[in-house]
């Protein structure tokens, strides 16, 4: 079960990967793009008071030419004095343009400097929520490619450890029980020679009896030393081996558990990853949101006061 799982999570799918990735894009764009919009209708305003400004600044031209029949003025001529009355609303209109020309730029100028305000702070959010998505996005990718990869790796590795070790030293027992039936054999097989041998020279040129004696103890000793050997080795490897094999069952234990608080990390790396990317989606909702609410503020402000500036014109 532990290891089924640990290959699921030390081996991400390129797929969660690729969507991480792509939703950090997207939201970025978002921000920028919300953020483009913004910037353009300040140039197009902007440019709109360069327009207005030029404009105003050539009726204050037309308003600097005034009193041009003053000098000719005669109280005898009414028909002078008519037109020059006639020359006198005219002037006042320009004043009055003038002044509704100015409250028009007047209008431009604060409605682009809270345009320009919101796109300060939607690019203040944008950075501040961007650095949070790819800190959550970078910790929860880095352990699970990284810090939880290399402890599934030493968890399989201290088990494949115990099972090489259980494996050789298996074999070691097989490799000296057969060593010790082989002695056991080769002294039974050499008594057996020994006395039969024995019992078929009955003639002058047999052995002696010292000799046969001699070849049946030195069998005899043989098979006792193989055996004390065996008797007095076998305990201390064993012990030797006991010792090395709870060692390493323990080291699989603390990396088992060195795993499973692994596991418990990137799960609580993964669930801050999705709330930052719920957060963020949020923020860019909302930045949809104001943005269009301020553009609206702003442009219905410009069109009442432009209307009004063409309603006093039209009077």
């Amino acid at each position: 079960m532990t290891r089924a799982l640990a290959k699921s999570i030390s081996q991400p799918t390129e797929d969660e990967l690729t969507i991480i990735d792509k939703q950090y894009e997207f939201i970025n764009a978002e921000f920028k793009f919300n953020i483009h919009d913004l910037e353009t209708l300040i140039n197009l305003l902007r440019t709109r008071l360069l327009a207005e400004e030029l404009y105003i600044g050539a009726l204050t031209k037309v308003k600097k030419v005034t009193s041009i029949y003053e000098s000719e003025k005669t109280s005898t001529q009414d028909s002078h004095l008519t037109f020059q009355q006639a020359v006198k609303v005219y002037e006042a209109s320009v004043y009055d343009l003038i002044e509704n020309r100015q409250n028009v730029r007047d209008t431009l100028k604060k409605e682009i400097e809270k345009l320009v305000q919101e796109k300060e702070h939607e690019e203040m959010t944008r950075k501040t929520h961007k650095a949070k998505l790819s800190e959550a996005n970078l910790n929860y990718m880095n352990f699970r490619n990284r810090d939880i990869v290399k402890l599934q790796k030493s968890y399989t590795h201290r088990c494949e450890e115990l099972k090489n070790a259980q494996n050789i030293y298996q074999q070691q027992q097989c490799v000296h029980a057969n060593e010790e039936t082989n002695d056991g054999n080769k002294s039974s097989r050499n008594s057996s020679d020994t006395t039969r041998l024995s019992g078929d020279y009955n003639s002058p040129r047999e052995i002696d009896g010292e000799q046969h004696n001699k070849k049946g103890m030195a069998g005899l000793f043989s098979q006792m030393r193989t055996m004390a050997v065996g008797n007095h080795v076998s305990p201390v490897d064993q012990n030797k081996q006991i010792s090395k094999f709870a060692k390493m069952k323990k080291d699989i234990t603390d990396a088992d558990i060195e795993y499973r608080d692994g596991v418990l990390i990137l799960e609580t790396l993964r669930k801050k990853q999705r709330k930052a990317v719920e957060e963020t989606n949020w923020q860019v909702k909302n930045t949809i949101k104001r943005k269009a609410e301020s553009v609206k503020s702003s442009l219905l402000s410009i069109v009442l006061t432009e209307m009004e500036c063409l309603r006093v014109e039209t009077e």
